[in-house]
């Protein structure tokens, strides 16, 4: 889930600890969260692209249409 976040999360040498110490989750709930069993909450959502996208829009971050993130 959350191809296009985990793309930029890639490009941008981004990993799901440092998403954890952002969020101050730990890392299995972010985990859970990118495998769909638990759902980001909209804070959590809004807080990971205000530190790392900010100039991407959540629908782009959290949907799985690669088309939306490329240039």
């Amino acid at each position: 889930m959350f191809k296009n976040l985990q793309i930029l999360m890639i490009n941008n040498n981004i990993s799901e600890n440092d998403i954890a110490l952002t969020l101050n989750l730990t890392i299995k709930a972010v985990q859970n969260r990118f495998n769909g069993i638990t759902d980001f909450k909209r804070i959590e959502m809004l807080e990971i692209k205000k530190k790392y996208f900010p100039n991407y829009t959540l629908d782009q971050l959290f949907d799985n249409d690669v088309n939306l993130i490329k240039n």
